[in-house]
């Protein structure tokens, strides 16, 4: 599409080692939260919602990126599931490369770095313009879902959780 990517997410990655170098459990679904821009409170409300669902087999990635106080603020919880808390990484193409799905905002790089690394995307946040377009690659692709709504969002993310094969 246009988009410049890092080749290495397109390449083979073994995601058992690094699931297991972070203390996460291989085979276990894997959902990867990248947060920081766009409505944080949509993303804090959902990795809140989901890491007391000890009812779902599953675990959460968050990376936060350059934003410290999200980092410190999901660092001092405490989780019912396994939870991994990540600031700032030159090593996003692990993290993508090794989750079933990518919960992130709509933006260029992101959408794009997860077809390469071909992770299907769950988008609860999108900004107007461009990342508009970016939802509508999703959609009319089938590499994803948006769902702006906590409702929404929260029933699809369950669903894929539920039945991670149709991931």
């Amino acid at each position: 599409s246009g988009f410049p990517v890092n080749t290495e997410f397109g390449e083979p990655f073994d995601s058992k080692k690094f699931l297991s170098e972070l203390g996460l459990v291989p085979g276990l679904p894997t959902v990867l939260f990248v947060t920081g821009l766009g409505d944080t409170d949509k993303y804090l409300n959902l990795i809140e919602y989901f890491s007391q669902r000890n009812d779902l087999k599953f675990q959460m990635i968050v990376v936060t990126g350059k934003y410290k106080w999200i980092y410190d603020l999901l660092n001092a919880k405490k989780y019912s599931v396994p939870v991994k808390i990540i600031g700032w990484t030159a090593r996003m193409a692990d993290f993508v490369r090794s989750a079933d799905l990518l919960v992130t905002k709509s933006g260029g790089a992101s959408v794009m770095e997860a077809v390469a690394a071909a992770t299907p995307l769950l988008i609860p946040v999108f900004s107007p313009g461009q990342e508009r377009g970016n939802t509508e690659l999703i959609l009319k692709n089938k590499i994803g879902y948006v769902e702006p709504s906590f409702d929404g969002a929260s029933k699809v993310l369950e669903h894929l959780i539920k039945t991670p094969g149709e991931l």
